[in-house]
């Protein structure tokens, strides 16, 4: 939906670098494109966004891929990114917002020289990522002009920030700024204070479990969109729903954004399941709030639930290869993931069952150890630490 009057015609690339040259930068007019994959207005940046909504002195532009974005407060609008308006918007503002990279995220080429792009990214990364990940080795050129294009990546710890520093190279070490991740802030909010249109999904949420407890199972993302995922046999699923039904829970199927197909839940069919994917539930946060015990195999997600200081269960089937061919890992697995490392079904069922039938218990000495190392903060300052961070940027010479 494009509101009336608005033109859905950009200018060409050599048309908007004449007028990106030409246009005069505002410090306090800052950028927030929407996710490149599934259009959602959610993460580091729309709690970036909330932190600034009603401070008259920020412009905010949010700008929008195929639904319109309705967003509110003081000096707020938004626009199509693909239009006239957002390409103006865009060559005005000093600062920008990304979470993948430039190109990814705003499509145009902005002159990083005049501007400022803070990538905000959406995670902390268990497996390697931009210039340390293994399936990058033949895109270095092309990926290094992308993290050069970034004035500065944000990140959640002293351990995150070695690890941001070398995947975004030829970033340096001070270019990561150790603010936190602004999402985060959703998890700990009190829920009175958040976002009206998330305090509405909460409640959808815990309608849709009804009584049930949630495990939320979170695959991260895979090259081979087929044979990456776990193919659940018909014994395994017998067995799964089995423990569902006599736990009262239900098993909550989080596909990755950039996931065009719906493996799991497709597989799955027939069980105790629920869609929670972005069209749902964009902002996961809320997911958590309502979460008994995760599970994942390599997402960032399992270092953001250890906020809540509830069980995670890593299911790493195929671990030597994701290592040794796929990605690769910053860590040790064993020496950062919190929970159980599950290397087959049998035994991601075993913990699972375990957990779900016991009694809750606190977190343990190892999984506060690990917090810890991935969070410098506990805490829901995330967001105002990162715009202290951009207003003293600000100051700063070009």
């Amino acid at each position: 939906v494009t509101p009336e009057g608005v033109s859905v015609e950009p200018l060409d690339d050599d048309a908007f670098r004449e007028l990106d040259r030409i246009t005069p930068k505002d410090d306090r007019h800052w950028i927030f494109p929407v996710c490149a994959y599934d259009h959602s207005f959610s993460g580091n940046e729309r709690a970036l966004f909330e932190e600034v909504r009603r401070d008259p002195s920020i412009r905010k532009t949010v700008l929008y891929r195929s639904r319109y974005i309705d967003v509110d407060g003081a000096n707020v609008q938004a626009f199509p990114l693909q239009s006239r308006e957002g390409q103006q918007a865009l060559v005005s503002a000093r600062y920008a917002f990304v979470k993948h990279t430039p190109v990814r995220n705003i499509g145009y080429p902005l002159d990083a020289r005049s501007h400022r792009l803070i990538n905000l990214w959406h995670g902390i990364p268990l497996k390697r990522i931009g210039h340390a990940s293994l399936d990058q080795r033949g895109n270095l050129e092309r990926l290094h002009e992308q993290h050069r294009q970034c004035h500065a990546v944000i990140c959640s710890s002293k351990t995150d920030r070695l690890a941001m520093a070398a995947a975004f190279y030829p970033k340096t070490y001070d270019d990561i700024w150790l603010t936190g991740l602004p999402r985060n802030d959703f998890i700990l909010n009190p829920e009175a204070q958040l976002p009206e249109d998330l305090q509405h999904d909460l409640r959808r949420l815990r309608a849709a479990l009804a009584g049930r407890r949630l495990v939320l199972f979170a695959p991260t993302f895979r090259n081979d969109r087929l044979a990456g995922y776990y193919d659940f046999s018909a014994r395994e699923k017998a067995r799964l729903g089995a423990i569902l039904a006599e736990q009262h829970a239900v098993l909550g199927i989080r596909e990755h954004m950039a996931n065009r197909e719906s493996w799991y839940l497709d597989r799955l069919r027939g069980l105790p399941t629920l869609d929670l994917g972005t069209v749902h539930y964009p902002c996961m946060e809320m997911l958590y709030r309502e979460t008994d015990i995760l599970v994942s195999e390599y997402s960032s997600c399992q270092f953001d639930f250890l906020l809540t200081g509830r069980p995670v269960l890593s299911f790493v089937y195929d671990i030597a290869h994701y290592a040794a061919s796929e990605r690769g890992f910053f860590y040790d697995v064993d020496a950062v993931l919190p929970g159980p490392i599950c290397v087959n079904a049998d035994s991601l069922f075993s913990e699972l069952s375990g957990l779900l039938g016991g009694n809750p218990v606190a977190p343990s000495r190892d999984y506060l150890a690990k917090r810890r190392q991935m969070f410098e903060h506990v805490d829901h300052r995330n967001s105002e630490r990162v715009v202290r961070r951009i207003i003293q940027d600000s100051q700063e010479p070009s």
